[in-house]
């Protein structure tokens, strides 16, 4: 079984919020975090198993979050709303092909770079890249040319990766990436 890589655009007042509190990395990246307390109601727990989405599963766990993150609970579900960019298991071929790309940046940090933050998610901690960073890498990324991206499914995984950079750097935002 192979890991599936997810990246989360956050803004910088979440940045600081999860860095502070990195053991609420997990409610971003898992549909059921493994290492959620004991003492959740099984309410809970069964939307957990019921919704996907990170939006829900924040909301699910306001209790939780309450307590672990006090004011800023609302500030993570508030904020955080907004999309993601699914890799899937593709996300090992796109780092391969853009770590074979001629840049001044390491281009394959956009899929899995930055620096570790929260427990080990089962293929590693999540990593987080800062908004400079973003912005470093939504210009590299804009840089290439996409011939330089084998055709046809890469390469169309490619623009999505380039085009959510984009916006993100666009939106002075930060990065999240997983594997799960």
């Amino acid at each position: 079984m192979s890991a599936t890589a997810q990246l989360k655009s956050l803004p910088p007042t979440v940045i600081a919020v999860l860095s502070a509190n990195p053991g609420l990395i997990e409610p971003f990246v898992c549909a059921y975090p493994p290492s959620a307390p004991p003492e959740l109601p099984a309410q809970m727990q069964e939307a957990f198993l019921r919704n996907t989405s990170i939006l829900e599963n924040l909301r699910a766990m306001r209790e939780w979050l309450e307590e672990e993150a006090g004011d800023a609970a609302e500030l993570l579900i508030s904020e955080s709303s907004g999309p993601h960019l699914d890799l899937d298991k593709a996300w090992e071929a796109l780092e391969l092909a853009l770590d074979r790309i001629p840049s001044s940046l390491a281009l394959k940090s956009c899929v899995y770079g930055g620096r570790e933050i929260g427990p080990d998610l089962g293929y590693g901690p999540a990593r987080l890249l800062d908004p400079e960073e973003v912005s470093a890498l939504a210009l590299a990324l804009d840089r290439v040319d996409p011939a330089q991206v084998e055709a046809g499914f890469l390469r169309e995984l490619f623009e999505q990766l380039r085009v959510y950079y984009r916006q993100a750097a666009e939106r002075g935002l930060g990065m999240l990436q997983s594997l799960a």
